[in-house]
């Protein structure tokens, strides 16, 4: 109890140095631990965190509190009261257990005005969905189950989810599979079918943000993802890519592409907050990327009983039907095992351990970046790290910068450079860019880096793409590291890179898990993988539409 006391007050803890004679100023603590993960309430502990010791008799002290808890609470609430001694120094503790039958209020107030939960180490009045939430849970019926009455049930619709999650699945996905995963009800569309499609409230999407420095002060580029699930998914997970550092490792001809923070982690970070939030509240799952961090936070707190030193041993689930249809298709391996996997992962790549909290109503996720480094590149087994290489790439990095700065402010070369056949050293250019950079992948500036399709000469763009800028061996005084430099642009190898780091944190995958991943079709997927397995990389498992992949050792 002691180091309880010391650590302060939290979600489960609170310190009264006597017991208020307005019972009404404790009892709602009471309330809001039955509600919640239970707690304590220690008699006898000021805010300061000192031992002040009980002044009133124990035992008149024990009846009092036993009778205004069965009297004034609804349901009856479990729980149990004991005496502790520290320092010679007698205490109260009044242990309250978490309890089934919610929402417990007081009676007197009834169920909309006398509800209350715990948030943080405070105590609040519940509001509507918060109360409707607790109904749920206290009659084992999950949000995702309740029929969706706004939505209705569209044959083109189901056909392209059916369509979408066969991709990820061991066999084809119909509509009597939605109906077993009770994604449909009663020919009714559930909550988790309107979720899963992306037609919920219009606040069931994601919003992702680039912020400049370390707060919220300067937006450098925003999406928002609102069509069905997995692409909210996919969408999210491949808009925080684009902003790690990506550390390059060169083997001969090879690339390997390892990000600061392990795309695993990120993964399970952003399939978590999707599918454990809480859908009954107007609010968005937010991506922030600050240059120190990068934070995944989720309307609704910790479900049921859960604590967040519960977090990675055990789990409940707020969203059962999604759970079960997302494990369904292998998009989550098993239930509550995504918080112990992003740790494993984290540690895995020497990645500080992200912090999990509590922020308000909001369950927050906070991976913490990598200091930058001006160059973080392998030839070899030789990790350089020095001057010499540092001006090779200042060199490089220095006429790219000259070639934008041409850019800016002449909105015709813009339009030009904006054309399908420019695309080839628009990508180039990012590369080497990156390379130097090592940090935001940024592209060029905006209006160069957007791909329109805008139609013009294309035997003229050619011409000026070859004259545009020329990178060779001029800047470089090694031949070999020139020559890297200028294979690191080879779409191909990148994307074998990229392949073989996804089945190094993902063992027996399928191909459209991989696709989705690199971000291309099955067909050209799936051509890709041959190669691999012909060149003894990658393994091949089972045969047809069960086939799966996974990393040779």
């Amino acid at each position: 109890m002691i180091n309880e006391i010391k650590a302060g007050e939290s979600k489960t803890l609170e310190f009264k140095e006597i017991l208020p004679d307005d019972s009404s100023k404790w009892i709602k603590t009471i309330i809001a631990f039955a509600n919640g993960a239970g707690g304590k309430l220690v008699i006898g502990v000021n805010n300061k965190r000192e031992i002040i010791g009980l002044k009133d008799d124990i035992f008149e002290l024990k009846d009092k509190i036993s009778n205004i808890i069965s009297q004034m609470c609804e349901p009856q609430i479990i729980f149990d009261i004991n005496t502790e001694n520290i320092d010679n120094k007698e205490i109260l503790v009044v242990k309250i257990f978490p309890a089934n039958h919610t929402p417990y209020y007081i009676k007197s107030s009834g169920k909309e005005n006398g509800t209350y939960i715990r948030l943080g180490a405070t105590t609040h009045k519940a509001d509507e969905n918060t109360i409707n939430e607790l109904t749920y849970k206290g009659q084992n019926i999950s949000y995702d189950l309740l029929c969706n009455n706004e939505y209705k049930i569209n044959e083109k619709d189901l056909k392209a989810l059916c369509d979408e999650m066969s991709q990820s699945s061991d066999k084809k996905i119909t509509k009597k599979e939605l109906i077993n995963l009770k994604l449909i009800k009663d020919d009714k569309a559930t909550n988790a079918l309107a979720i899963m499609l992306g037609k919920h409230k219009s606040t069931s999407r994601v919003q992702c943000a680039r912020f400049k420095g370390i707060s919220k002060t300067h937006i450098l580029d925003k999406k928002e993802y609102e069509s069905s699930l997995i692409e909210q998914m996919n969408g999210a997970y491949n808009f925080v890519l684009n902003y790690l550092q990506m550390n390059i490792e060169i083997k001969g001809i090879f690339r390997d592409e390892k990000y600061e923070i392990p795309q695993g982690a990120i993964r399970e970070a952003i399939i978590n907050a999707l599918v454990h939030r809480n859908y009954a509240i107007s609010d968005s799952v937010k991506v922030a990327i600050y240059d120190d961090r990068v934070e995944i936070s989720s309307p609704g707190a910790l479900y049921g009983s859960m604590t967040l030193s519960d977090l990675g041993t055990r789990s409940e689930l707020r969203n059962s039907i999604l759970a079960r249809s997302l494990e369904k298709i292998k998009i989550i391996e098993s239930w509550g095992s995504g918080i112990a996997r992003i740790k494993e992962l984290c540690a895995k790549n020497g990645v500080l351990e992200p912090e999990f909290m509590e922020r308000g109503n909001s369950f927050v996720v906070i991976f913490h970046r990598q200091k930058s480094k001006k160059s973080a590149i392998k030839i070899g087994d030789n990790f350089l790290n020095n001057k010499e290489l540092i001006d090779i790439l200042d060199k490089i990095n220095e006429p790219v910068k000259k070639f934008i700065d041409i850019f800016k402010g002449n909105k015709e070369l813009v339009k030009v450079f904006k054309n399908d056949a420019f695309a080839e050293l628009r990508k180039n250019i990012d590369n080497i860019y990156n390379l130097s950079k090592i940090g935001d992948k940024i592209s060029l500036n905006d209006d160069i880096a957007k791909n329109s399709k805008k139609i013009g000469d294309k035997k003229s763009a050619i011409k000026n793409q070859k004259s545009a800028i020329k990178i060779g061996d001029k800047i470089s005084p090694n031949d070999d590291i020139s020559k890297n430099s200028k294979k690191i642009g080879d779409k191909k190898s990148a994307i074998n890179s990229r392949i073989l780091e996804f089945l190094a944190d993902n063992e027996n995958s399928k191909t459209a898990q991989i696709a989705s991943f690199i971000g291309l079709e099955n067909s050209r997927t799936r051509e890709l993988l041959a190669e691999l397995v012909e060149q003894g990389k990658v393994i091949a498992n089972g045969a047809n539409r069960n086939r799966t992949y996974t990393l040779k050792k």
